[in-house]
Parts: C-alpha cells; sequence; structure tokens
C-alpha cells in the first residue's frame, strides 16, 4: 500500500498550499545570520551551503532582506576594493586577517570575477545588449572616458582621456 504525502496530489505534484519546504521562523533567522556572514565575505549566493537560498530569500521578512542587502553590499564592496588596490599596486588585509600579498595576485582572474559576479557593472558588451541594439555595436560604450593616474612615489596626476579616434 503506498503511502500518501500531504504535500503533493495522487500525481506526485505539489499541492496549492503545502508545507514541505517551510522552514521555522527560528531556523530562518539562524539561516539568515549564516547567510549574511557568507555573503559578507563576497561569497555567491549559490556556494551558500544551509539550504538553497532562494529559500531564505523567499522566506525573508522585510528586515532580513534588508540585512541580506547589506551583507551582500559589503561582499561587492570587499572584491572592489581588492580589485582596486591590486591594480594600485596596495598591499591589503581581509576582514578574516588573510594579507592580499601583490607578488601572488593574478589581476586577470580579478578581472574574470568581477566580469562573472558583476556582469551589470563590469560585464561583457554582449551580457549588457543581447539584442546588438547599441549605436555602432559599441554597446554602452560612452564617447570618451576620462581618468586620472597618480604616481604613488612623486604624488604627481597625469589626466588622459580615451575617446574615439577619427580614423
Amino acid at each position: 500500500m503506498k503511502e500518501e504525502n500531504p504535500g503533493k496530489d495522487s500525481a506526485g505534484k505539489f499541492i496549492k498550499g503545502h508545507k514541505l519546504s517551510s522552514i521555522s521562523k527560528k531556523d530562518l533567522e539562524i539561516l539568515v545570520e549564516q547567510y549574511c556572514i557568507h555573503r559578507a565575505k563576497g561569497l555567491d549566493k549559490q556556494s551558500f551551503k544551509g539550504c538553497d537560498y532562494r529559500s531564505i530569500v523567499n522566506n525573508a521578512s522585510i528586515l532580513q532582506t534588508e540585512k541580506i542587502r547589506v551583507a551582500e553590499a559589503e561582499g561587492w564592496a570587499l572584491w572592489e576594493t581588492v580589485a582596486m588596490n591590486v591594480a594600485l599596486g596596495i598591499a591589503d588585509i581581509l576582514p578574516d586577517g588573510r594579507k592580499v600579498e601583490l607578488s601572488k595576485s593574478n589581476t586577470t582572474m580579478i578581472i574574470f570575477m568581477l566580469k562573472n559576479k558583476m556582469k551589470t557593472q563590469y560585464g561583457e558588451l554582449s551580457d549588457k545588449d543581447p539584442a546588438g541594439t547599441s549605436d555602432k555595436g559599441k554597446g554602452a560604450l560612452p564617447a570618451s572616458v576620462p581618468f586620472t593616474i597618480i604616481d604613488p612615489q612623486t604624488n604627481q596626476t597625469l589626466n588622459l582621456d580615451i575617446g574615439e579616434s577619427d580614423e
């Protein structure tokens, strides 16, 4: 005799209002804390081991959702700071005490990590404009990009502007 599952119909499909995947409030509070620590380290949501991240996101209160957003922002800030410091040649110490050693830093890996984790800011043009609707096939690139290089030894600045060529 087959035992009936209270959350599924005879065909094995979930019925409306089932409680099979519900999380108790106490467990959710613990999972949110663990998830926030995980995200604040700059780790990806899919690598969280406590449960599927969607279970947390779908069941979180407004306050917990804001706490998660802040933790994710801390994680993004951590990666951006590491990338910026490596690019500028500045040694850094991570919040967990590990030191970023410039001689062992792989800028190519950091670039690809930023492109994958922060696609809207650093992703490929095809990610930003999949339909190819941008002018001249240049995606969202501006006509020119001003930037400043600062020599840390002399403190002199050099202002540059990368713009379109006249060709």
